[in-house]
Order: C-alpha cells, then sequence, then structure tokens
C-alpha cells in the first residue's frame, strides 16, 4: 500500500466500525450486531475483512455502490441465533440468484439398461440396495416415472409394489418419496401439514413455490382429501393473517419482475398500520408480489421502521400466529437460509425428524439444495453431510448423502 492507501484504510476502518455499532443496514446486515474491523484499500481491491469472533471470509467493496457482496472463503462469519437477519440491498445481492440443484435431468438415460439394473437388483434372494440408491439419485423424478412406467412394460409387474415389498423403514419411505411426482408428494406432505396445523412446514412447502407448483399441488391435493385445498386450510387453522395469507396464495396469483417504486409504494402502505403493520396490506402483499419483489419490500421497509418485518411481527402478534408469521417473513426474506435452518430443526436435539428430513431433501434436490447446503455451513460451521451421518444410519443414510452429491 502507499501512504494514501494506508491513510484511507484508516479512514475508512474507523468510519465503518463506527456504522457496525449502529446497525447501518448495509454495513452490519452480514455480521449480526457486533462491531467488525472491516480493511478496504483505496481502488476497491479484494480484501480480508476480520470480525469480533476471529472470523473472516473474502468481500468486495464497490463504493460507487456503497454495497458489500459476500464472495468465497473457506470460513464466513455466523450470524448469532438471536439476530433477526437484516433485509439485504438490493444492491448487494443477486436477486434472480440462480438456484443450484444436486439433481438433475440425465441426458442421455439408458431406460432399457436403468430398468434391467432395478429388476435384478430385487430378483431374487436378498436386495441390492446400492443399485437401487445409483439408478434413482442419477435421473430427474420425471425420468423416474418413465422408468417405472418401462418396468411395467418390460416385465409386467408394478415397480413401486416391488419396491414396497423389497424395502423398509426410513429407506423405502425416501425411495417412494423419489418415486412419486413432486406435486403428488407435495400435496401428502401438505395434507398432513395441516391436518398437525403445522405453520412452518407449510411454509416451507407453499411459498417456496412459483405460481405454477402451488396450482399443482392444489389440484393433486383432491387425490388424498375429500375437501379442497382452501377448505381444509379454513377448517384446520386458526382465523389470523397467517391463514389469510395463505388462503391467498392458493387461490391468486404471484407476480413477476421487480419494481423498485414499487418495494417504496407497499413499504410504506403496510408501515402506516398499527405497531408499522397494516395487515391487510401485508396480505395482500405476501400473497401477490414476486419474491424479487417482496425482498425489495423489506429493504424499503427497514429503512423507515429501523426494524425488519419479522421484527414488527414479534410486536403486533403473539403465540402461534406470531410463530407463523415470523416463520413466513424469514423463508421469503431468504429462503435458503431459512431451509438450512429447517434442515438443523430436522436434524438437533433427541431423535430425528425423518419425515421433515425426507420432504426438505426430496422436495430441494432438483432445485436448490446446493445453495441451502451453503448456507448451513455458513450459519453452523459444519457441513450438512457432516449432521446427516452422525443423526441416520444404513441404506438410509446413504440414501440422503447421495441426492446430496450433485449427479452432474
Amino acid at each position: 500500500m502507499s501512504p494514501l492507501d494506508v491513510k484511507h484504510f484508516i479512514d475508512i476502518s474507523l468510519s465503518l466500525i463506527t456504522l457496525s455499532h449502529y446497525r447501518h443496514p448495509i454495513i452490519s446486515q452480514n455480521f449480526c450486531r457486533q462491531p467488525i474491523a472491516h480493511c478496504i484499500c483505496s481502488k476497491g481491491r479484494w480484501c480480508l475483512i476480520f470480525s469480533s469472533l476471529w472470523h473472516f471470509s473474502w468481500h468486495w467493496v464497490d463504493k460507487r455502490r456503497d454495497t458489500i457482496t459476500v464472495g468465497h472463503s473457506s470460513l464466513h462469519p455466523r450470524p448469532c441465533a438471536s439476530c433477526s437477519p437484516r433485509p439485504q440491498s438490493l444492491s448487494s445481492v443477486t436477486m434472480s440468484e440462480e438456484n443450484r440443484p444436486t439433481i438433475r435431468t440425465r441426458v442421455p438415460l439408458a431406460v432399457a439398461a436403468e430398468v434391467e439394473t432395478l429388476r435384478k437388483a430385487m430378483k431374487g434372494m436378498g436386495t441390492d440396495e446400492a443399485a437401487i440408491i445409483r439408478v434413482l439419485t442419477r435421473c430427474s423424478c420425471n425420468q423416474r416415472q418413465v422408468i417405472a412406467e418401462q418396468y411395467h412394460k418390460t416385465h409386467d409387474r408394478d415397480l413401486l409394489k416391488d419396491l414396497k415389498k423389497e424395502l423398509s423403514g426410513e429407506f423405502e419411505k425416501v425411495v417412494l418419496a423419489l418415486m412419486t411426482r413432486s406435486s403428488d408428494f407435495l400435496a401428502k406432505e401438505l395434507e398432513h401439514a395441516v391436518e398437525l396445523k403445522n405453520g412452518e412446514a407449510i411454509v416451507q412447502i407453499l411459498f417456496t413455490c412459483e405460481t405454477p407448483e402451488v396450482r399443482a399441488i392444489k389440484t393433486a391435493f383432491r387425490n388424498y382429501d375429500d375437501d379442497t385445498l382452501v377448505q381444509e386450510l379454513k377448517d384446520e387453522l386458526k382465523k389470523g393473517v397467517f391463514l389469510d395469507v395463505v388462503v391467498a396464495t392458493v387461490t391468486g396469483h404471484r407476480g413477476e419482475g421487480f419494481c423498485e417504486e414499487v418495494s417504496k409504494n407497499v413499504a410504506k402502505a403496510i408501515f402506516q398500520g398499527e405497531h408499522g403493520v397494516n395487515k391487510e396490506e401485508v396480505v395482500k402483499a405476501f400473497s401477490s408480489l414476486s419474491f424479487k419483489q417482496l425482498k425489495g419490500v423489506f429493504v424499503e421497509y427497514y429503512k423507515l421502521a429501523e426494524r425488519t418485518l419479522g421484527e414488527a411481527f414479534d410486536l403486533v402478534y403473539k403465540g402461534e400466529e406470531k410463530t407463523n408469521m415470523h416463520a413466513l417473513f424469514q423463508c421469503l426474506n431468504n429462503r435458503h437460509g431459512y431451509l438450512a435452518s429447517a434442515l438443523r430443526k430436522a436434524l438437533a436435539g433427541p431423535g430425528t425428524k425423518d419425515r421433515d428430513l425426507i420432504r426438505l431433501i426430496v422436495s430441494r434436490a432438483e432445485v436448490d439444495l446446493l445453495n441451502i447446503k451453503e448456507e448451513y455451513f455458513k450459519m453452523y460451521s459444519k457441513t450438512l453431510e457432516s449432521d446427516i451421518k452422525g443423526d441416520t444410519s444404513g441404506d438410509y443414510k446413504k440414501m440422503l448423502l447421495a441426492l446430496l452429491e450433485p449427479n452432474y
């Protein structure tokens, strides 16, 4: 560094430390509520940024936009469990962040060969579980349906019935989940969540999907329940804002695109309510705006209220409604982080919540499981694979680990 660079570094460092103390929405959003020392050179080069807890991460500072963008690093600052995540500025994150699955459509797929592999794995004495895992994790859900159809044509046998006959326990459950069409699988899981009044599971299913997927789930729901999805929701869930948001999401249409002016207007409309929460505007926004637009609303709301909308919900709601609305905000604000925390809950504590674990991994494998894995490591300083190895066993463990490994 030149003498000018050194002087600039000292000035900027002192300024940023001061800003971090006051929870500046851009400076402190990635590092909890603790003072942080930032190293920034005058030309905006790659710089090492140290936190007060000895965690560090590489960041790129673009002073022209006054933003900080997280880069790649082997260690990451870990948020405190008590911290409510700050909404990130739109310029500091890629709002249309690419979803990265672990399972993609396999091209080409030797259907006949895969059929014979499965038949051989279940024919005669014993079962070749490794072959079943290999076949089912190397192709997409739609391709598994093709394999099942060809299996029936070739051997005049039902693949699902053969699998049920040969397998057992949690391994059987995850295999059958993989062999079920996505909309049917999620509809069945949604029915279970509604019966248990499990708001967090409802959020994980309905608020991580775009409109076409929600409609497919809604249609498939009729296969598992005499009532429509809307009627079942109204019968089982308590009246309130959460129910209104869920019903409006199921019956409405979520928009696309992003407009900064819309974000500002919606944030103002929400903020004008009691304790900074206009319930009608929340229902309207959460059920109709694109996920990208909602993140913009959260940023603008924070500017107005000097607290996140999630923190405002904590002040306004109580009990079950508070839990559900906070979960909804977390999911919409940072989907990958929220799903990572859901996986952590499924694995932490005494016993494993296997149904939640299977649903989350199977349903996200073809969507964004790689993103979720990365968030899990950032949040808990350990890999998702290591926690699964510690909580599961046998072929069940092998199947889950295979789904976490990219098939491409």
